[in-house]
């Protein structure tokens, strides 16, 4: 169950949020929600939480580097930041990608990659926008295990909602999945736990927030690099070729040193929030 508390914060900030997302302050509870249209001056702290919150090998990601701008510029008000009400520290942050997609779950990419490489194709395009897709919902470490990744999210549908968009898409990266890694990632998805929830305590947040398990991502992200680059960006050695399991990872990295590669694919799994009316 949410505690009482959150569920108060969430259900006063969903009211204040249809009616405007930007600069939404809550004095009550000390935060104050901006779309990045308003805060691009927090771009570097954005950037700082960025770097922490991943493993170094997904840094690594083409397509990543390719929407970076785009977030802070084309897209900055479907972005949405949480500071303290003094403005100076980033509590959480929610990035989402707009794409031109009908809604066919068929249709749907193929993952996260995909996603926001299309939502990237659509810009050049001039595609009108009808959905988000996320690229990363985050949260200070300090104020993690708080509820903020619930607020955020609940922001982002409120977005979404202004917006006119049928859906928000969550390609979810399950945060327990890396205790899992010789899990298959199509097995994982469908445990629950005793209350008939999903199992992933990330998967949960979604599910509560109405979203639908639509289906699962093996290669959602890829990350290839030489064997070199994998020591440095896991801290490990890798003294012959086979399957390794890195911290951080979801699934076995595999390393060829007949070919100096390392390949790893970042498994996922479709979430869809079906946006309604006000």
């Amino acid at each position: 169950m949410i505690p009482l508390r959150l569920d108060e914060l969430i259900r006063e900030t969903t009211t204040m949020a249809n009616k405007q997302v930007e600069a939404t302050r809550d004095d009550k509870f000390g935060y104050t929600i901006h779309t990045l249209k308003e805060r691009y001056d927090l771009r570097a702290s954005i950037e700082e939480l960025n770097t922490i919150s991943w493993p170094k090998f997904l840094a690594q990601d083409i397509v990543t580097n390719d929407a970076w701008d785009v977030l802070f510029k084309e897209w900055n008000e479907y972005q949405v930041v949480i500071v303290d009400n003094d403005g100076d520290k980033l509590i959480g942050v929610g990035l989402t990608v707009p794409i031109h997609w009908d809604g066919n779950i068929n249709t749907l990419p193929s993952g996260w990659e995909a996603a926001t490489q299309l939502g990237l194709d659509d810009l050049a395009a001039g595609k009108r926008p009808t959905a988000l897709s996320a690229f990363a919902i985050m949260v200070n470490p300090q104020m993690q295990k708080k509820g903020i990744s619930a607020l955020i999210l609940k922001t982002i549908l409120n977005i979404s909602r202004q917006h006119g968009f049928h859906s928000f898409a969550v390609n979810v990266r399950p945060i327990l999945k890396m205790n899992y890694p010789l899990i298959p990632i199509e097995t994982y998805a469908y445990w629950e736990n005793g209350n008939g929830e999903p199992f992933d305590p990330w998967m949960r947040v979604h599910f509560r927030a109405g979203a639908k398990l639509i289906g699962v991502s093996p290669r959602a992200v890829l990350v290839k690099g030489t064997v070199s680059q994998w020591q440095k960006w896991t801290n490990m050695e890798f003294p012959d070729s086979g399957k390794y399991v890195v911290s951080g990872a979801l699934t076995p990295v595999t390393i060829h040193h007949e070919h100096n590669v390392g390949i790893y694919f970042d498994p996922a799994v479709w979430m869809i929030h079906t946006i309604g009316s006000a």
